[in-house]
């Protein structure tokens, strides 16, 4: 039930120091070190970056302690959820329709919700973590019911599978984690650009004059 985010987590130094913690309660209560260590990677830990690379980076790191914990962790049959942007959703004339097939129901509201948060997101890997999505509780619910059936599937049509790296980014910045470990990125307002800039004074009064607060 502890969760721990860094949601600017370069090549996951934090995360990493996160991971020791969580194993550390783990073992304690008792866990096999396989479970501790798949359970902290499913349930303990996120990692978001704009940059693939570092997010590639913070992956394998986070991958090669589990493997000194537990060697069958070689094959990477459990992922730690570290993600990047993704980038602008090209089918926009369709994705209402994809999104109602997605949610497998045509719930206004929820689709509204998703489409408002996936086009807030032609700008992603411009805004960051920064980014808030106007998401109902029920709508949340809906998606993380969904995300959770479809990571279970092995065939799924490339409808699904196109907003799934979408879903994940909502979910995780509209999660309520128990810490939130950052070093987030230092920039002036008279850095940013005119997108950046535009929307922190918009949506970030107290804090406009640098990205890190």
């Amino acid at each position: 039930e502890l969760t721990c985010a860094d949601l600017a987590c370069g090549s996951g130094h934090i995360l990493n120091e996160c991971f020791d913690l969580l194993y550390q309660c783990y073992v304690e209560e008792g866990y096999s070190r396989l479970q501790a260590v798949e359970d902290i990677f499913h349930y303990n830990l996120t990692g978001i970056d704009l940059d693939t690379r570092a997010k590639q980076l913070s992956q394998f790191a986070l991958l090669l302690k589990a493997c000194q914990k537990d060697n069958s962790f070689a094959d990477a049959h459990s992922m730690p959820k570290v993600y990047d942007m993704p980038e602008r959703y090209k089918d926009k004339e369709r994705l209402a329709s994809n999104l109602s097939k997605f949610i497998m129901g045509s719930n206004k509201e929820a689709i509204e919700e998703l489409s408002n948060a996936i086009c807030l997101m032609d700008d992603a890997q411009n805004l960051g973590s920064i980014m808030k999505f106007n998401i109902s509780e029920r709508t949340r619910n809906i998606v993380a019911v969904r995300m959770d059936e479809y990571e279970k599937e092995n065939f799924l049509s490339e409808n699904i599978t196109g907003l799934m790296p979408y879903m994940r980014i909502i979910l995780s910045l509209t999660q309520k984690y128990s810490a939130l470990v950052m070093n987030p990125p230092y920039m002036g307002g008279g850095n940013m650009n005119a997108t950046l800039s535009k929307y922190v004074k918009d949506n970030y009064e107290e804090g406009k004059a640098d990205l890190a607060t």
